[in-house]
């Protein structure tokens, strides 16, 4: 038996070591539960997690897991996906590597242990190795570094298929920073798994408790940042914060803060402090978005897409010009008690006649408050649900883009689990506002429920999400990306480099929800 009052008194004590190895020119740690490491580990040069991998590869290593991060700045894009198989080179889907970037990798070497990359941070981890002596790993610290000097092109293998890491040094001069985004949802589980809070210090003494910050960063999820140059291609400020700054180096960017968020540190368990923007550079959680939107800075290195100029022709593949799109004024026209159609003006009038040529069994319009997409149209094995969106006039705008596409990726989650029954039962009998439209257009609502069941459980069912606008031409879309693919200077690049970025997530979005997705515009 034992004393509760004893058990009380005892505490959890850490056990942590770190050993430390020169050889040649390089630094190998070994380290665990050792604090005041980060700040040694900032003054030294990481070696590029790419390279590391290829030292460590093998001819006949089989990757394993994947950890991706996406090259999106779009808030609401997928921010990190994993893939786990005995050989990914045989089962991972393809579509978009390009704009994805490997953050971590694990592989499995013939009568070897498996071994993790961290290619942000650089670090490596044995799984089911055996504990070894100092000798042991001294050994193992000198081979990697001849993999370093000599490592396997990872263009041989899988690797090939994602964004290209580019030497910093060799292009930042070119390359102008216009967005930045925090990766709330990485920063919240380092926060979590390392324990530690956030506190406001003035100064070593005095310190102030941040209340509810901490639910408030994570109900931001991730933020972007527009960013306005201070200083000639070196100090740029967060255009809506501009405490936030960015630092631009030949060695890589960091962030910096001022004024009350310069006072914001991050306490480690044992009363040790640094700032949250030097602890977000630590650990690596930020984007840097340029004008040229082949590139994206992450991790302490800069990447390039590995397939920008066949993205541009996918995307542009999604546009699909339409019959008097050209004449459209507003998106739903002047709606007039007594009226049965949508103004001829309308994209909501042209939608519908697109889909009623086309012979769609079933149409209706759930612009009603609570809708899932403006139309839902049935036409064959292919469910369509079209939001809509109107300006008058053609311009290349990001803004614009932003309101639609953001609605269309908000309800791809309403769709997988829409309650067909509810719906069908708010359509019966129903008209449009004070109209006489009547809101299923075509089919009889009674059998919608089971046509929409059929489509869903059939093996060549297709769903998609349909964008209908009048403020893009298919034809000025394709010169301006024929102009970034050839890098040639125009007015609108930085709007454009921005839809790219919108119009990519989209995509991505609607891959991941296993949909198809269509643009329909004008000519």
């Amino acid at each position: 038996m034992q004393n509760l009052d004893d058990a009380y008194k005892k505490k959890e004590c850490y056990i942590g070591y770190a050993l430390i190895l020169e050889i040649e020119d390089y630094v190998i740690i070994f380290s665990r539960h050792a604090n005041g490491m980060n700040e040694f580990k900032n003054k030294l040069y990481p070696i590029n997690g790419s390279t590391l991998t290829g030292a460590i590869l093998q001819a006949d290593s089989l990757f394993t897991q994947l950890r991706l991060g996406s090259m999106s700045l779009n808030p609401n894009a997928l921010r990190n996906r994993s893939f786990e198989g005995n050989d990914l080179n045989l089962s991972m889907p393809l579509f978009g590597l390009g704009q994805s970037i490997v953050k971590t990798t694990r592989i499995r070497q013939p009568n070897e242990d498996t071994t993790t990359i961290s290619l942000s941070t650089s670090r490596v981890a044995k799984i089911g190795s055996a504990k070894r002596n100092i000798e042991d790993l001294c050994i193992w610290a000198d081979m990697v570094i001849t993999g370093i000097k000599n490592p396997v092109d990872l263009r041989t293998t899988m690797l090939n298929n994602f964004s290209k890491p580019i030497k910093w040094k060799n292009e930042h001069t070119k390359l102008k920073p216009i967005y930045l985004l925090i990766d709330i949802h990485e920063l919240i589980d380092i926060i979590e798994a390392q324990q530690v809070e956030l506190v406001y210090a003035q100064d070593k003494n005095n310190e102030e408790r941040t209340g509810d910050l901490l639910k408030k960063i994570l109900a931001k999820h991730c933020e972007c940042f527009d960013l306005k140059e201070i200083d000639a291609q070196a100090l740029y400020s967060c255009k809506c914060l501009s405490n936030l700054l960015v630092k631009v180096t030949k060695n890589g960017i960091r962030l910096d803060s001022a004024g009350r968020l310069s006072k914001l540190y991050v306490r480690y368990t044992n009363g040790d402090k640094v700032k949250m923007t030097t602890y977000i550079n630590s650990n690596r959680c930020f984007y840097v978005g340029f004008e040229d939107v082949r590139y994206m800075y992450y991790g302490a290195q800069l990447h390039e897409d590995s397939n920008m100029k066949e993205n541009l022709t996918s995307i542009l593949s999604v546009f699909e010009p339409i019959k008097n799109m050209e004449g459209v004024k507003t998106e739903k026209g002047e709606l007039r008690a007594g009226i049965t159609q949508f103004d001829e003006d309308s994209v909501f009038k042209v939608i519908e006649d697109y889909y009623i040529r086309k012979g769609a069994s079933f149409l209706i319009c759930d612009d009603m408050g609570n809708e899932c997409a403006d139309h839902i149209a049935v036409c064959g094995d292919t469910l369509s649900f079209i939001h809509s969106k109107a300006d008058g006039m053609t311009a290349l705008s990001a803004s614009k883009f932003q309101v639609v596409i953001g609605q269309a990726i908000k309800n791809i989650g309403n769709l997988r689990n829409l309650n067909v029954p509810n719906k069908v039962h708010a359509w019966q009998n129903k008209m449009y506002g004070q109209t006489e439209i009547q809101v299923c257009r075509v089919g009889d609502i009674n059998q919608f429920e089971s046509e929409y069941n059929r489509i869903s459980k059939s093996p060549n069912g297709i769903k998609e999400v349909c964008l209908a606008i009048d403020f893009v031409s298919k034809d000025e879309l394709k010169t301006a990306f024929d102009n970034i693919s050839q890098d040639t200077p125009f007015k609108q690049k930085n709007s454009v480099s921005q839809m790219i970025w919108l119009l990519s997530a989209f995509i991505s979005a609607c891959k991941d929800a296993d949909m198809h997705c269509r643009i329909f515009c004008k000519q």
